[in-house]
């Protein structure tokens, strides 16, 4: 390629569709961020049909990508962490926000369906899913 830019674009071309065959690695968001990364580079270099190849790569990719599961195993786990038992932390200055603090309304209307805490193991008292004891902070 003639400049830089298009032996990198090239290089992670390659590199994405290796990913995007590998059946453990298409599902990584980060697939589709580059996916979506390689259309913007597209509009920029006026290449409509790649664009569109791009966008519509990322939106099939965007959907293999299990985001309920892998919220209701994260989501859980990140708010205990932010909210360890009064006895073991001392007391931060300043209200704490829940991080899993979620606008079911807005993820019901993007979704189109009916999104509710429990959804998420969310729900005051419910029971953490076995596989939140196995989770790192990677």
């Amino acid at each position: 390629p003639a400049t830089a830019a298009l032996r990198h674009y090239h290089i992670s071309l390659r590199r994405n569709a290796r990913n995007v065959s590998s059946l453990q690695r298409n599902t990584k968001p980060t697939t589709v961020a580059t996916t979506l990364l390689l259309a913007y580079f597209e509009v920029w270099s006026s290449d409509h049909t790649k664009w569109c190849n791009h966008l519509l790569g990322g939106r099939l990719l965007f959907r293999q990508i299990p985001l309920r599961q892998m919220s209701r195993i994260c989501l859980p786990v990140k708010r205990m962490r932010h909210f360890p038992s009064p006895l073991s932390a001392p007391p931060s200055i300043g209200p704490r926000r829940d991080p899993a603090d979620l606008d079911y309304g807005l993820l019901s209307t993007i979704t189109g369906h009916h999104v509710t805490a429990e959804d998420y193991g969310l729900q005051e008292g419910q029971l953490l899913d076995e596989e939140c004891l196995w989770t790192t902070d990677k």
